[in-house]
C-alpha cells in the first residue's frame, strides 16, 4: 500500500514547484510596470519587451506544466495549471498591453481614447482626470492632465488640451506624451509637458490626438 503515498508526495512536490515558479514571473510583471514604465516610458521598445517577456513567462509556464501533467495523466494538477494560466490571461486583459511606438499604442486603445476625449470638457476639468482601469498604462501616472496650449507665446491663441504623459525624466525637464486637441493645432503650438519643458505636436495620430514631444 505504499504506492498511493508515494504518488501523493510526488503530486504535492510537483504542485509546490509549479506554483513556486510563478512567483518570479509575477514579480517580473510587477517590476516591468512599476519600474520599466517610469524609467523608459509607456511607449518604449524596452518597456514593450520587458512587459511581454514577463507575461509570456507567467502564461507560458502553467500552459507547459499543464501539457506535461496531462501526458502523465495527473488530471487534478492539469486542471490547476490550466486555471493558473486562465488567471494569468485575465490579468493581462485587465492590465492591458503596451506597444513599442506611439502609433501602435494609439490604435490599440483608439476607442478608449475616443471615449476619454468625448467625456473631456476643459472648462470643467480644472484638475487631472483619473483614467479608467483599462487605460491605466496609457499614462505614467494613470491620469489625464488638462493643459492650455500657447501659440507663439500668446496664451489667448491656444486651446485646452488633454495631455497624457508617456515619459518624463527624473528632473521633469523633458517629457513626451499624447495630446488631444479639440481643434487642429496651429503652427508653433506649445503645451507644458513637464515642470521644465514645453512640447509641441509632432504628428497627428487620429481623432484629434497628436504625439507631443
Amino acid at each position: 500500500m505504499p504506492q498511493p503515498l508515494i504518488w501523493s508526495r510526488r503530486q504535492r512536490w510537483v504542485t509546490l514547484l509549479t506554483v513556486a515558479v510563478q512567483i518570479p514571473g509575477w514579480t517580473a510583471v510587477a517590476g516591468a510596470y512599476l519600474l520599466a514604465v517610469p524609467l523608459f516610458g509607456v511607449v518604449s521598445p524596452i518597456t514593450w519587451a520587458t512587459t511581454w517577456t514577463a507575461w509570456l513567462y507567467v502564461i507560458g509556464t502553467p500552459c507547459l506544466a499543464a501539457a506535461a501533467l496531462a501526458i502523465t495523466r495527473h488530471w487534478a494538477l492539469t486542471a490547476l495549471m490550466a486555471f493558473i494560466a486562465v488567471l494569468a490571461c485575465a490579468g493581462l486583459r485587465t492590465v492591458g498591453t503596451i506597444e513599442s511606438n506611439p502609433s501602435d499604442q494609439f490604435h490599440r486603445y483608439r476607442s478608449d481614447l475616443a471615449a476619454l476625449a468625448a467625456a473631456h470638457h476643459c472648462e470643467v476639468a480644472a484638475e487631472t482626470v483619473q483614467m479608467p482601469r483599462q487605460m491605466r498604462w496609457l499614462s505614467i501616472d494613470g491620469k489625464a492632465h488638462p493643459r492650455h496650449s500657447f501659440v507663439d507665446g500668446d496664451p489667448h491663441g491656444g486651446q485646452c488640451v488633454l495631455y497624457l504623459p508617456v515619459w518624463q525624466d527624473w528632473r521633469a525637464e523633458t517629457a513626451v506624451g499624447f495630446g488631444y486637441f479639440p481643434k487642429a493645432p496651429s503652427p508653433r503650438t506649445f503645451i507644458a509637458t513637464a515642470a521644465g519643458d514645453m512640447g509641441a505636436p509632432a504628428y497627428e495620430l487620429g481623432d484629434g490626438w497628436w504625439w507631443i514631444e
